[in-house]
């Protein structure tokens, strides 16, 4: 979510402008409903086992994106690299990401 800015020789550009208190209220509206929204998208994936690739790991946790873009974390990396494909099962949802296990 960003703020709109006038650029001359748009359409936009001979709308009447909005006061600044009104942009940021709407902007922070906005991003808090992505929040909201984004979350309840992830919770719908606990229990599931989705498609995935390892984007960074170390010897105590590895971090993954799956298919559908959920940022997800395991304390069980096992032998996986950066780069590895990779079949996660996801178990809870905290603020920045999803918690999930490594799927047999």
């Amino acid at each position: 979510v960003f703020s709109y800015s006038a650029r001359p020789g748009t359409a936009a550009s001979a709308w009447p402008t909005v006061d600044p208190a009104s942009v940021r209220r709407r902007t922070a509206l906005l991003r808090s409903l992505a929040a909201v929204k984004y979350a309840e998208f992830r919770r719908s994936f606990i229990g599931k086992t989705l498609d995935a690739v390892v984007i960074r790991t170390d010897d105590r946790r590895a971090e993954l994106l799956t298919a559908n873009d959920i940022k997800t974390r395991t304390d069980d990396p096992g032998a996986l690299a950066p780069g590895d494909a990779a079949r996660v099962v996801l178990e809870a949802v905290e603020e920045r990401l999803a918690r999930g296990r490594i799927a047999a």
